[in-house]
């Protein structure tokens, strides 16, 4: 009996290890088809396709460096009056739907990340991200957050630019 609770027991922390298991940024890049730096030239709403972004690449650290669009598939992931973020999009066969395949965020993290200048350059993330402190949206002061503050009713963590970038030149 003591046994099979034990198997249990090391079944559901294995799960459970599982579903709260880190993003990083290294896997994120090293799979996507762009990594860089854009700035919005316009926002479309599509009734398919969520939100079709025209972007200029600024600082690409991986794909093309041409004007492109992507699709934003989490619309919390635009910012009102922002231009510039860090984008890390993936090319999906699912974007077939939206008439064209194009890139794309992802849905059920934040692969899309407004710039706010206060000083110092940071990239702000609102949901699960791979500047998380543990699997799930936890965020406090750790590694990329330097500060969690609310803005617009919202809270987000500010990940400073200048260590993410100088991480995403080693890969």
């Amino acid at each position: 009996m003591i046994k099979y609770i034990l198997l249990i027991l090391l079944f559901v922390t294995l799960e459970t290890q599982a579903k709260v298991e880190k993003i990083a940024l290294e896997p994120l890049v090293r799979h996507s088809d762009f990594t860089g730096v854009v700035k919005v030239v316009n926002i479309e709403k599509s009734e398919m396709c969520g939100y079709i972004v025209t972007a200029e690449p600024l600082k690409v650290f991986k794909g093309i460096d041409e004007e492109f669009k992507f699709r934003v598939t989490n619309e919390v992931d635009l910012m009102s009056g922002v231009e510039n973020y860090f984008a890390i999009l993936y090319e999906k066969p699912q974007s077939d739907t939206c008439g064209q395949n194009i890139l794309s965020t992802f849905k059920d993290y934040q692969t899309l990340f407004p710039f706010k200048d206060i000083g110092d350059k940071f990239i702000l993330a609102s949901r699960k991200s791979f500047m998380a402190a543990d699997g799930d949206s936890g965020y406090y002061p750790f590694k990329y957050v330097k500060l969690v503050e609310v803005v617009d009713n919202k809270i987000y963590a500010f990940g400073k630019w200048k260590d993410i970038e100088k991480d995403l030149l080693k890969f």
